[in-house]
């Protein structure tokens, strides 16, 4: 939701030689009665202006026909985003407005000198919070066949918040590789016999404690990156080298502890005739 305020000069309005009010407020109806300019937003994909209880619009009329109009708007825009990066990228999204039959030649588009942009201090998204903005003019962009139109855009930082993939990814994933180095302070000696009851070794996707955890983060990983955007996430590198991780302790366990059975085997053979 914002508040969109645009304010220009229309002589025709002047009313200084009638009254001395710096500025009088007109019902919103009377905006059919204004030229207006027809400020359109490029990457808008849906759009409501509120009216409840009333239509949300502001108009003044200064003396030297100054028009100051605010709309409350909920748009809906779009953003391509990379997340090759996830969870762990910056996302850049932009409100790009542009007049839609005005060239420059005709109307030119300025943003405020003091606050061109005026975000609330206790702005909250589910995923990612506001690191930077900025605003800028963007009419050399919008160059078409008909012709240069003026543009102004905003351009959005956006960062993701890591702490819920940190607890629910991150660490488990590295709490069961900790676990899966157990296996190389096995002393491969003690287990020289097959009958030895210390020999039954257990590869860790046979551990009910670590299977838990293993099932745990990989939901989570797809659960987060249930997404077909043809590219790898930073998410799924980390999780696939914890898995290597995992498993590599598998036959390299079972080499240390087959390697010595073999040895002493060979020790207490009956030599040949």
């Amino acid at each position: 939701m914002i508040f969109f305020r645009r304010k220009w000069v229309d002589p025709r309005l002047r009313y200084d030689h009638l009254s001395n009010w710096t500025r009088i407020a007109v019902h919103p109806d009377f905006i059919n009665k204004l030229w207006v300019p027809d400020i359109f937003f490029i990457n808008e994909r849906a759009a409501v202006v509120h009216e409840v209880t009333t239509p949300n619009m502001l108009i003044w009329l200064g003396l030297n026909g100054t028009v100051y109009m605010s709309v409350r708007l909920s748009l809906t825009l779009a953003c391509p985003m990379l997340f090759a990066r996830f969870p762990h990228e910056t996302q850049l999204c932009r409100i790009d407005m542009e007049s839609y039959a005005f060239t420059t030649d005709t109307l030119k588009l300025v943003w405020a000198e003091k606050t061109p942009l005026t975000v609330p201090k206790l702005l909250r998204m589910q995923q990612f919070y506001l690191a930077s903005n900025k605003t800028e003019d963007c009419s050399e962009q919008a160059v078409y066949v008909t012709g240069r139109f003026p543009c102004l855009r905003v351009e959005l930082s956006l960062k993701r918040f890591v702490a819920f993939y940190l607890m629910s990814t991150y660490v488990p994933t590295s709490f069961i590789v900790v676990l899966s180095w157990l296996s190389f302070w096995l002393d491969s000696d003690a287990c020289a016999w097959p009958g030895d009851a210390r020999c039954h070794y257990r590869p860790h996707n046979d551990d009910p404690e670590l299977h838990i955890f293993t099932v745990t983060a990989e939901g989570t990983i797809r659960e987060s990156t249930r997404r077909v955007d043809g590219y790898v996430h930073g998410v799924c590198v980390c999780s696939h080298h914890g898995v290597w991780f995992c498993q590599r302790p598998t036959p390299e366990g079972a080499g240390r502890i087959r390697a010595p059975r073999n040895r002493s085997r060979s020790r207490y053979q009956w030599p040949s005739k």
